[in-house]
């Protein structure tokens, strides 16, 4: 993430700082963003709309600028962000994002805080896929399991699920820890055990994957499951990334002090 300097003029903007100093703020930057209505500069004849709003199913010619190579379609969070003088319509960000489809974008570009994105972060964006777990595995019962804490401790993902999970009252406590089960991984795999109830868990889960794909890149995988307060299993002896009573990180202030 890349609005200029100065007050934010609505709630997309103050979305679009957050996550762009904190990867914790990333989903609901997202969330924000497909509530949002938003402005593009139309070259041409100014299509027809209603209350300064474009209309669905309405044809749309709009320029692009080349970033690293690439055409991107601007689009803008506010007037305060387009150029002086500049003529725009507004329509909602899911239609934008729908006439777009299959371009790369970037909202305000040339402002100290922006966003690009590219053509399947779109689509994950329309059919809600970048909010779900990106795959679900169910173990059979009687795999091998191996389970320990990490050697380099993933401190930046750790702080940020932390943060995240602050904002969520529903969730009581968060561990970490790496595993490997048998027949289902390839390789050691970072694991995030969260209690919390299990509706709305998935959306939780989709926003942990997020924040990992985000502070993680490339590194090992990151399983989320959920936890039943009676079942702690191996968590029983470890300490929380995240604890909504005493709201702290107390694996943190245990290594830190």
């Amino acid at each position: 993430m890349k609005t200029e300097s100065g007050t934010p003029r609505n709630d997309l903007e103050r979305a679009l700082i957050a996550g762009a100093t904190d990867e914790a703020a990333r989903p609901r930057f997202y969330e924000t963003l497909l509530r949002s209505q938003v402005l593009v500069a139309p070259i041409g004849e100014m299509p027809p709309t209603v209350d300064g709003v474009v209309q669905a199913e309405t044809k749309l010619a709009l320029s692009t600028i080349e970033i690293d190579g690439k055409p991107h379609v601007p689009f803008f969070s506010s007037e305060a962000r387009l150029s002086v003088g500049t003529d725009y319509i507004g329509l909602s960000a899911v239609d934008f994002l729908r006439i777009t489809k299959g371009s790369y974008l970037v909202l305000n570009p040339d402002s100290d805080y922006g966003k690009a994105f590219s053509p399947s972060e779109v689509d994950s964006l329309l059919d809600g896929s970048l909010f779900r777990p990106a795959e679900t595995l169910t173990a059979k019962g009687g795999e091998q399991q191996f389970i320990g804490q990490p050697k380099d401790f993933p401190h930046k993902f750790a702080e940020a699920v932390s943060r995240f999970l602050s904002s969520e009252p529903t969730v009581e406590k968060a561990f970490l820890a790496q595993h490997f089960i048998a027949d289902l991984h390839t390789a050691p795999a970072i694991l995030v055990a969260v209690i919390a109830p299990e509706v709305g868990f998935e959306r939780i889960a989709g926003a942990i994957g997020i924040i990992a794909s985000e502070t993680r890149k490339a590194e090992a995988a990151v399983d989320i499951t959920r936890l039943e307060r009676s079942h702690l299993g191996y968590f029983a002896d470890q300490a929380p990334i995240y604890d909504r009573k005493i709201k702290k990180r107390s694996l943190f202030a245990k290594l830190f002090g």
